[in-house]
């Protein structure tokens, strides 16, 4: 360790193995990983104004009655990737940062890698450039990450795990502005869960695709991702199993009025008689809706001039109503494959009519 006259700081810098023993409380002004291969074991207090990784290998564990503040965590682009994994074995309490900032590669530099093991983590701002990566969970462990600031991802955000553990979330909190043009999704197995709490844009070339959502706050997303002039492509922009609509929850769907991507989830026709019929289609997987609602460019799909076709896409589908909804007509659409509809004894699904003929 050495002084720093300027900042009346302390600089630690990491070069083997160190641990913070219980009882003890270390407040650094900056905490450094600068060598390959540097853990660092907390069993009491540690408090940093600011973590900077220049080294592969770089790991900090909390043990299960320790506490761990990281301030702003800066992981720097190197030849070889820079990698900060924290383990958090502390249930009652959340490791926590400032900010993290996963800087972008360069024509000498790689981007660098985040990776939660275990535990709770909640930061800030976040950034996560254009190759960099944000790794959540593990096989056996339950893993959340939370981003309560500004956000931006450009690169990928993974959750990882045994598929019958689903163990992985990733939480956008209620005062968070989240921007992602990047990849949000899973490893290689169905693990992961999105909850968003705060606003989630989703836009241009970004996907979110993952076994769970949970909205209790504002998605807004396109249909398909857009190329780089803007124009719509083919690939989808998000795709979910299940999809909860908690009170309050909004999944803005934004695209192309005249497009065919938005003819999957709504059409508007106008009859002989100038009457238009507005449909939206519910294609499938399991659809919770507990308060929330679905737009279209910023109009709430709700009332009678909006009909409803569940199972449009062919696939089962399973929605369940556990507040009260108002629509035109409810049906199900020829070629669906198996509909299921629940309705709870506390709520109450008003319709002109509903014809379940091809559930």
């Amino acid at each position: 360790a050495a002084d720093n006259a300027d900042q009346n700081t302390v600089e630690v810098v990491l070069d083997g193995p160190t641990t913070v023993e219980s009882g003890a409380s270390v407040e650094a002004g900056n905490l450094w990983f600068a060598g390959a291969d540097k853990a660092l074991t907390v069993t009491g207090t540690l408090t940093a104004d600011t973590t900077k990784v220049s080294a592969s290998g770089a790991a900090v564990t909390v043990s299960d009655k320790a506490a761990a503040s990281l301030g702003d965590i800066t992981i720097e682009a190197a030849p070889t990737v820079n990698k900060l994994t924290v383990t958090n074995n502390n249930a009652k309490a959340d490791v926590t940062a400032k900010s993290l900032t996963i800087a972008a590669a360069d024509k000498t530099n790689k981007a660098g890698t985040f990776t939660l093991t275990s535990g709770a983590f909640t930061v800030g701002d976040l950034s996560n450039a254009s190759g960099a990566k944000v790794a959540v969970g593990s096989d056996t462990a339950k893993s959340v990450f939370t981003v309560t600031g500004k956000a931006t991802n450009a690169g990928t955000i993974e959750l990882t795990g045994a598929e019958a553990n689903n163990t992985a979330t990733f939480v956008v909190g209620a005062d968070s502005a989240f921007t992602n043009t990047g990849s949000i999704a899973e490893a290689n197995s169905k693990v992961g869960t999105l909850d968003v709490a705060g606003q989630l844009t989703n836009t241009g070339a970004g996907t979110i695709k993952l076994k769970n959502l949970v909205v209790s706050g504002t998605l807004t997303t396109g249909v398909v991702t857009l190329d780089s002039d803007g124009a719509e492509t083919t690939d989808k922009a998000f795709q979910f199993d299940s999809i909860t609509l908690d009170k309050g929850g909004v999944i803005n769907v934004v695209a192309d009025a005249s497009g065919n991507a938005l003819k999957m989830f709504y059409t508007e026709t106008k009859g002989k008689d100038g009457k238009v019929t507005k449909t939206a289609k519910i294609n499938d997987g399991v659809w919770n809706f507990n308060g929330g609602n679905v737009q279209v460019n910023g109009t709430t799909i709700a009332g009678a001039d909006y009909n409803i076709v569940m199972g449009y896409s062919g696939a089962p589908l399973t929605a369940n109503f556990a507040a009260d909804y108002e629509f035109g007509n409810v049906s199900v659409a020829e070629k669906s494959q198996q509909v299921t509809l629940s309705v709870t004894d506390a709520a109450n699904l008003k319709a002109k009519s509903v014809d379940l003929t091809n559930a």
